[in-house]
């Protein structure tokens, strides 16, 4: 509805411009009809042929032609001829004199003199100007008497909008029915309804609203797999501690559970979510008499145990506990461990970074001992030192000893049964031959800045095995680090490495994350010229999470891409997933490279990726890996 004063404003302009129009007709009609005098005027003028030689004579004559307003006659020679009478200019310069001005006349030399004369056209204009006037007292009234009536129609509809402005403002105070003392006329009683109707529904969703909040403050603290408390509610704890002037003397037990990924590779990530729920059980009961013990899930593969009230000593009898727990676990789970425990104490006053830093030295020290062992931490004192000594001690002895075994998983064709090549998955051992998990070697190795060295024993002993089995008929795919990669000498070893071995090289497929190629584009372009000069391949793993894949897919040019796993769980209700998916693919069919997609768990995954028309497919539900046992 238009508000007052647009309304006003538009009535206005309407009847403004109806009365300039009307004016400009009327003008126009006035103007015609004084150049019709004017004309007759001058017509019967031309006529007269004796003039006197007088001014009154001439002025006679004139005037008995037509009326005249203002007369003179200037005689060129003898000034006794002169005569002036009349008004030149109207006294009363009123306001319909000026939109209808009266100057009507004509000047015109004779031999004698001069003749200027102003007729007079009042009469035969008044009735143009009556017309004027009463039409417009006419538009000005009515103008007038409409724009009242719509002032009072438009107080009135204000009236009401003002009570629908109050009921509005009933609505956040979450009762189901608006009350009003007005009755609204019946043009209202929709807009009445639909306010209540709205007043209704904010006040369901407000409802399911501080459902989904209680359940989003839940999930804050509480982990859904597992249901135990939350990182966040953790390290607010650590940070309470931090701060408490009261004395506090406990321990926490941090647990990593190392076999996650494995697990998750070899057996899908159904089993590994079932060995997560495991060791939560078994935290549980190792700890169900102990008073005050809080769980946490501080990460995917990581759990903690605060006990604020057993000591660091009393903690340190319940890791032989434990261990014994996860080594009954391990003969039924059949993987080279499960996981490995740290222990530091709980202290106040003892900043939270600091805290952190133990259970992450703790750990490490845990992991390189072997399979399910645990490592007791009670100074904080160097304790990176701790943790990075005993990694690069175990590390070196890998690198003497080429501590490492190979399984493999095939990554199967979408357009044949044959297989793409082999994927080589590694596994390194420590000196008492445990094994350590991968991730961590790895993620220790980079932290040492030894991991080109890592990846050149990989590489060499991947070689050798497979010139010493024959059967090894396909491609190896051999997974190195981007730090690796991008590494002018180690290109370089690796070129040379090729060049001795031409005989293999073809077979050979160097797997790298593409995100950490995308640190150096010029080096990673350089790295994929090096293997392809002796026939070698590359695949980008983990691929499509980064922000430039495309332009960094073709300016490099890998021969195969992963796609990140990410992509997989579920797509077949993604859409997203399936939307960028099918992006991806296209791209990479637009350039001749083909894509692969990894953690293929279920019939219904694989399913919708042939039908996103991938190349190849890898994952537990295709084949789970399987060692590579020596020739």
């Amino acid at each position: 509805m238009f508000s007052s004063k647009f309304f006003q404003t538009i009535l206005f302009s309407i009847f403004g411009t109806g009365l300039v129009l009307l004016y400009q007709f009327q003008l126009a009609k006035f103007q015609q009809t004084n150049h019709e005098r004017l004309t007759s005027y001058q017509k019967q003028v031309s006529k007269v042929e004796n003039w006197p030689k007088d001014g009154l004579g001439i002025y006679q004559i004139i005037k008995a032609i037509t009326p005249i307003r203002f007369f003179q006659y200037i005689d060129k020679e003898d000034t006794e001829n002169n005569y002036t009478t009349g008004q030149l200019v109207i006294d009363k310069p009123y306001i319909i004199n000026q939109l209808f001005p009266n100057n009507v006349g004509s000047y015109q030399q004779t031999d004698s003199g001069r003749i200027q004369v102003k007729l007079d056209v009042t009469k035969t204009n008044q009735a143009i100007i009556s017309d004027f006037i009463n039409i417009a007292i006419v538009l000005v009234s009515s103008y007038v008497l409409i724009a009242l009536c719509a002032l009072l129609c438009f107080s009135r509809v204000n009236h009401y909008l003002n009570q629908l402005i109050q009921l509005i403002e009933q609505i956040p105070n979450r009762k189901s029915a608006i009350y009003s003392t007005t009755s609204f006329p019946k043009q209202f009683k929709l807009v009445e309804d639909a306010i209540s109707q709205a007043k209704k529904l904010y006040a369901e969703r407000v409802s399911q609203i501080s459902v989904e909040n209680q359940q989003l403050n839940k999930e804050a603290r509480q982990d859904q797999l597992t249901g135990l408390l939350t990182r966040l509610i953790f390290y607010k704890k650590l940070e309470d501690a931090a701060k408490s002037d009261n004395k506090i003397n406990g321990s926490i037990i941090v647990l990593r559970a190392s076999e996650l990924g494995y697990i998750n590779q070899i057996q899908g990530r159904n089993a590994g979510d079932a060995y997560l729920i495991k060791i939560t059980k078994l935290l549980l009961s190792m700890t169900k008499t102990t008073a005050k013990a809080s769980h946490y899930r501080i990460s995917s593969a990581d759990f903690a145990i605060v006990l604020p009230e057993v000591s660091f000593q009393g903690a340190q009898t319940l890791l032989p506990k434990l261990k014994s727990l996860l080594d009954e676990y391990q003969q039924l789970l059949k993987t080279p461990s499960v996981a490995h425990i740290g222990l530091i104490p709980y202290k106040n006053q003892i900043p939270s970074i600091t805290t952190i830093e133990m259970l992450e030295s703790s750990l490490s020290v845990a992991e390189t001992l072997g399979s399910n062992c645990f490592y007791a931490m009670d100074k904080e004192t160097d304790s990176d030192k701790i943790g990075d000594g005993h990694w690069k001690q175990t590390l070196n002895y890998i690198l003497k000893s080429g501590g490492a075994t190979f399984y493999y998983q095939p990554i199967q064709s979408c357009n044949s049964q044959t297989a793409f090549y082999q994927e080589f998955l590694t596994r390194f051992q420590n000196e008492d031959s445990r094994i350590l998990p991968t991730s961590a070697v790895i993620t220790m190795a980079e932290r040492l800045d030894i991991v080109t060295e890592l990846d050149k024993m990989v590489i060499t002993k991947a070689m050798r095995l497979l010139i010493k089995k024959p059967t090894l008929r396909s491609s190896i795919g051999i997974n190195i680090s981007a730090a690796s990669a991008l590494n002018k000498s180690f290109q370089a070893w690796l070129h040379n490495q090729l060049k001795q071995h031409a005989n293999i090289a073809s077979k050979l497929v160097f797997e790298v994350g593409e995100t950490g190629m995308q640190v150096n584009t010029t080096a990673a372009a350089n790295f994929v010229k090096t293997v392809h000069k002796s026939s070698a391949r590359v695949c980008f793993e983990k691929f499509g999470t980064g922000f430039t894949a495309f332009k960094f897919l073709k300016e490099v040019r890998p021969d195969f891409i992963k796609l990140d796993s990410s992509f997989t769980k579920d797509i077949h209700f993604n859409e997203d997933n399936r939307f960028i998916v099918r992006m991806l693919v296209d791209i990479a069919k637009r350039l001749g490279i083909p894509v692969i997609a990894t953690n293929i768990e279920s019939q219904a995954e694989k399913i919708e990726f042939e039908q996103l028309l991938v190349d190849g497919l890898q994952g537990f539900f295709i084949s789970s890996p399987k060692i590579l046992r020596a020739a």
